[in-house]
């Protein structure tokens, strides 16, 4: 019997293997849970993790942070912070420090965190934009706001590399739903229990639930969950690859538009949070990469050929890719209605029944939709119910005058845009200003001049068709955004990884060496570069034909993926050659993983209708050195072992030291 997904959350937030904070972390969460915890019984407990408090005092000191004089101790971070935020940043900080690696192969834990860091603080510099968004709270949304796929991937490996197989890469609503298909529940889902388990604010977990109805909702999303969704946008821009960046961009922009933010902020926002990306990725250890500025990546894009701008060049396009969407064409399709031929809502708020009637009458005979109310609180609750495009309302009435529901319509999210005439016997300049400030879009004097009310509903449904016409158009180019961030990613994709043995291409290769060596240059942290040759194909193909030669390669290459760490990475080098890069190995591990890769691939039985057997492979080992001037070197003498190896009699793992080389 198929358990509930409430069922199964229960269960897996009891596992023993779900992320969660230790040590230090933990006795935060306890102590912050107390209500008569105090700043010098945090400042105790953070003291006894030097790193955690080192950490504390980047984050205090950033660009980001409120206050002006540099924080020099732990004490004055906690005070500046504040304990809940203190509390935040120490959770998201240990499960960063504890979750580098684990047993889901196809999980990228490294690039999770990447993603989720640029993620962090592009919310918190947009936080500053939006009214009622603590930058701080954006941070931690966005650096936990999927940490159930981190969940997901801990507990169940196995079925989640099922997930990660199936799944596209692209859509996030295909990936929840092979989640909940495969899983029960989807990483939002556990994202949401894990933060309530925490004991972190339920605005937390609603603005993060809310994200994925951003698209629909728009401007009227809350600001918080806007905040999360273009952060998450930003954050993919930051991790991709150069070419796909100027389209990323383009498509980000448009998006912010969509949703309300001006468009200066938004570049402001995005070059700052690409600096305390790197800067705090330096601080966490956490890979990043320099990014260039919001305006050079669109300039960029203006300067590519509309069909090539984001293809590399060793790729072919799909005819379904989005630069063959017109946008211009789209917005065309939305022509701005004939006010004459279309009647508008029009909602009359006045507590003499007689003017309503006449009112009433002559709009009814101009073909309008009326309804009446008779003071505020009525019209009010009409307009919420009937969402009028017009409203007709008295200044003087009881209960609720003019004034008050014209400022009352503009604090609600529902009806904020109305238009508003405010009908007035008063036609002094100071009253007529007091109207216009309280929200009032026009006015028209007592008594009504039919011919006038007429003339200026007219006008009215001008700027209401405009308005109509404007959310038309926006929602065309939130569309157009979307598809092209999908197909951004695809084009990512496609630019990145080998058709054949679905395996990362040479591209991607050398791009994570140089991330692994500037890692390297920076922390002193060592790596294995390992290149993978097949030994006999040419005979293979000559002698079986490449469809065989090419089964082989797809075989060879799931054994060699298959026996790897889930920090490794091998990748497509060219031809039969493969080239595999181990992050946090030395030399004295070298033997062992080339040995476990040579093991793997010659145990591995293909049975094919044109080849049944096995093949071996050689393998050449080289690990990062101080002295390498270069990674094109490392790589030079990896082949140097490579061809030892195949000089040694092949299915054999030759390793050289630079230091004895040199």
């Amino acid at each position: 019997m198929t358990s509930s997904p409430q069922e199964s959350l229960d269960v897996l937030l009891t596992s023993e293997r779900l992320p969660s904070p230790s040590g230090v972390a933990l006795q935060i969460l306890e102590l912050t849970a107390s209500e008569d915890a105090s700043v010098e019984d945090l400042q105790r407990v953070l003291v006894t993790d030097p790193a955690l408090s080192g950490q504390l005092l980047k984050y205090a000191n950033s660009a980001r942070a409120r206050g002006s004089t540099e924080v020099r101790s732990v004490s004055e971070a906690v005070v500046r912070l504040g304990m809940s935020t203190v509390r935040n940043l120490a959770l998201g900080f240990s499960l960063l420090s504890a979750a580098r690696s684990g047993p889901c192969e196809r999980f990228d834990y490294n690039g999770f965190w990447s993603r989720s860091l640029a993620t962090g603080v592009a919310a918190q510099t947009l936080g500053t934009l939006l009214r009622r968004v603590d930058p701080d709270e954006a941070f931690t949304c966005g650096l936990l706001g999927r940490i159930g796929q981190l969940g997901l991937a801990s507990i169940h490996p196995r079925d989640y590399n099922e997930v990660l197989r199936r799944w596209d890469g692209y859509a996030d609503d295909q990936l929840r739903e092979l989640e909940r298909e495969i899983l029960v529940v989807d990483h939002d889902q556990l994202t949401v229990a894990m933060m309530h388990s925490w004991g972190l604010p339920e605005r937390y977990t609603t603005s993060i639930a809310a994200v994925p109805r951003v698209d629909h909702e728009g401007e009227e999303a809350p600001g918080l969950a806007r905040a999360l969704s273009v952060a998450r946008e930003m954050a993919e821009m930051c991790v991709a690859d150069e070419c796909s960046r100027p389209g990323l961009a383009t498509a980000l922009l448009m998006r912010c538009e969509t949703l309300g933010f001006v468009r200066e902020d938004v570049v402001a926002a995005c070059d700052r949070a690409l600096g305390e990306w790197t800067a705090m990725g330096e601080t966490l250890d956490v890979i990043t990469e320099d990014v260039p500025t919001l305006d050079e990546l669109v300039d960029r894009a203006r300067r590519q050929e509309p069909h090539t701008a984001l293809v590399p060049d060793d790729i072919e396009q799909e005819p379904e890719t989005v630069a063959d969407f017109d946008a211009a064409a789209v917005l065309a399709e939305s022509p701005l209605l004939d006010v004459q031929d279309q009647p508008l809502r029009v909602l009359v708020v006045d507590d003499s029944p007689l003017d309503r009637r006449i009112v009433t009458s002559r709009l009814d005979k101009e073909g309008h939709h009326v309804e009446t109310a008779a003071n505020g609180h009525e019209g009010l609750k009409t307009a919420l119910r009937w969402n009028p495009h017009v409203i007709l309302s008295d200044w003087m009435m009881p209960e609720m005058d003019g004034l008050e529901l014209c400022r009352a319509l503009r604090r609600s999210d529902e009806v904020s845009s109305v238009y508003v005439m405010m009908l007035t016997s008063n036609d002094q300049s100071d009253d007529l200003v007091t109207a216009l400030d309280a929200g009032a879009d026009d006015y028209l004097p007592k008594p009504i001049n039919q011919a006038v009310l007429i003339a200026r509903l007219r006008a009215a449904a001008r700027v209401i068709r405009l308005q109509e016409r404007a959310a038309r158009d926006r929602e065309a180019i939130r569309a157009f955004a979307a598809d092209l961030s999908v197909a951004n990613r695809k084009l990512q994709h496609m630019a990145l990884y080998d058709t054949l043995t679905s395996l990362p291409n040479r591209r991607y290769a050398m791009d994570r060496l140089q991330k692994e060596w500037e890692r390297a240059q920076r922390h002193g942290a060592p790596f294995l570069c390992m290149i993978l040759d097949i030994d006999h194909f040419k005979k293979v193909n000559d002698t079986y034909g490449h469809d065989a030669g090419d089964v082989v390669l797809q075989r060879t290459a799931q054994a060699m993926k298959d026996c790897l760490r889930a920090s490794d990475d091998v990748c497509r080098f060219g031809g039969e050659e493969f080239l595999c890069i181990c992050p946090d190995a030395d030399l004295e591990v070298a033997q062992v993983m080339g040995d476990r890769l040579r093991t793997a691939v010659e145990d591995n039985h293909i049975d094919t209708p044109g080849f049944t057997g096995h093949v071996t492979v050689s393998i050449g080992a080289a690990a990062f050195d101080p002295g390498f001037d270069s990674i094109d070197e490392m790589i030079k003498l990896a082949d140097e072992a490579l061809y030892a190896a195949k000089e040694a009699g092949r299915n054999k793992v030759c390793i050289v030291d630079h230091a004895h080389h040199a």
